[in-house]
């Protein structure tokens, strides 16, 4: 509700009764009309006070109090920010609403969360990979497969695994892995031809090229990459601005390339971008090979 205040200081008050039972009553937040006029004050305010709410203290009262909380004022870090602290109080809040949430729980809680916590940002991204790419389109997919150009009888038993989900191995990513693109029927100088290792050791993406039809040598360069569980990688070739998922089938790897991005759910997707076969041939032999218009025997 809002509510005009005797002390200028005061911007709102968080007010919990109970019954002669012992049970909630009523509660809520009441806030200082001047405040509604100021987005920025009044996301500073509501959180300092829904958090009296559930039980927080002012920090302000407690000489032992970390600076570093909502509770020690109205906007210590900017009116869009929770600390760490603030964070995990509410989120023990959350998780367990019906036990005992005693002052000794909630230290050792909030101690602890930054190692006990499971609901980060990494683990978010894992659940949403994981859904969008378990959700990709096969007749999309098989489409773009098609786009690709790769010789048909290379990725017959690949068209045969699409026909029903994309089943990824889950297994991809946790130890090294080298894979080489296969071999395109079009004879487009232009085009070139990919070589990946993943290595766990070292978090390194290696990545090597060659131009099709061409007198280049193949050129090598290293990426950090992501790994977000269940088997699925993302790599960064060329840079940041080329985020690509990369994930096992058999003995298929396939790149897909990003669209939108985690910030942007609605638009999030990915389309494949090229088509490899695992091999241990290494990245010389295999993209010399493809340069000269032979495929690697797998």
């Amino acid at each position: 509700t809002v509510q005009d205040f005797s002390s200028a200081n005061t911007l709102g008050t968080a007010n919990i009764s109970y019954m002669g039972d012992g049970n909630l009553g009523y509660f809520g937040i009441n806030i200082k009309e001047s405040v509604l006029n100021d987005g920025y004050q009044m996301a500073s305010v509501f959180k300092h006070e829904f958090m009296h709410l559930l039980g927080a203290g002012d920090a302000y009262k407690n000489e032992n109090a970390t600076k570093n909380t909502i509770m020690q004022g109205y906007s210590p870090n900017g009116p869009f920010s929770l600390t760490d602290i603030d964070i995990a109080f509410l989120d023990a809040m959350y998780r367990n609403p019906d036990i005992e949430h005693s002052n000794e729980y909630m230290m050792n809680y909030i101690d602890n969360y930054t190692t006990t916590n499971v609901h980060n940002v990494q683990n978010l991204k894992s659940r949403v990979y994981n859904r969008m790419l378990t959700n990709i389109s096969l007749q999309d997919l098989n489409i773009q497969l098609d786009a690709l150009s790769y010789a048909p009888d290379l990725i017959s038993s690949l068209k045969e695994n699409l026909r029903y989900e994309l089943k990824i191995d889950k297994t991809f990513g946790l130890s090294e892995v080298s894979f080489g693109e296969l071999l395109i029927i079009e004879t487009n100088s232009q085009y070139q031809y990919w070589y990946g290792n993943f290595d766990p050791s070292t978090n390194k993406y290696t990545h090597s090229y060659v131009k099709n039809n061409s007198s280049s040598a193949v050129s090598s360069t290293y990426n950090k990459y992501d790994y977000y569980n269940e088997g699925i990688v993302l790599g960064f070739p060329n840079g940041s601005g080329n985020a690509t998922f990369y994930v096992r089938v058999n003995d298929y790897v396939l790149s897909l390339k990003e669209l939108g991005d985690f910030y942007d759910l609605k638009n999030l997707g990915v389309s494949l971008n090229k088509v490899f076969k695992v091999t241990t041939i290494d990245s010389y032999d295999w993209l010399t090979s493809l340069k000269n218009g032979t495929q690697p025997v797998f």
